[in-house]
């Protein structure tokens, strides 16, 4: 594709449209941007789309912040079973939470003693931050859960194996 008549502006943008035959085109976003300026397509759409998807992220984020807050720091910790071969399950359950919180908690367990390193690495591997949020927000949910589902599996392969090299 030649990109060069896009860049110069809507005259650019005719040219390419009576090559390729056609009138309008569908972006990286899924979305299709007909007849519209290049400010429109290039500057104002990307900004609607990051505001969208930072509302998104905030008010999740205090969502869970709210939820944890009123669960508490001392029950997170009793979350995490006595047996060292189910303290990775509880890790990885807790470190899917999409929120940084959730990696401080396991790390605040992990640093009183309350989980073993193979766990703590497991939980910790799990956490993809808020991208497991933008994951959910952006492509279809069956695709999102396995995603989700394949970095929980080998976040708890690896803490699993951990613990029993270690």
């Amino acid at each position: 594709i030649d990109l060069l008549p896009l860049l110069r502006g809507s005259a650019g943008m005719q040219e390419h449209q009576a090559a390729c035959n056609c009138l309008e085109h569908r972006h990286s976003c899924g979305r299709v941007h007909a007849g519209r300026g290049w400010w429109r397509r290039y500057l104002l759409g990307p900004l609607r789309h990051t505001a969208a998807v930072a509302v998104f992220v905030f008010l999740i984020t205090l969502l869970i912040n709210l939820a944890v807050a009123e669960v508490g720091a001392d029950n997170i910790a009793g979350a995490f079973l006595p047996h060292p071969f189910w303290q990775p399950f509880a890790a990885v359950a807790v470190g899917i939470v999409p929120n940084c919180a959730a990696s401080v908690a396991i790390t605040e367990v992990f640093l009183h003693g309350g989980i073993t390193f193979g766990s703590a690495i497991a939980g910790l591997c799990a956490s993809a931050g808020l991208g497991i949020l933008v994951l959910f927000k952006e492509v279809r949910k069956a695709e999102a859960v396995i995603v989700v589902a394949e970095l929980a599996a080998i976040s708890l392969a690896a803490g699993l194996i951990i613990n029993y090299v270690g």
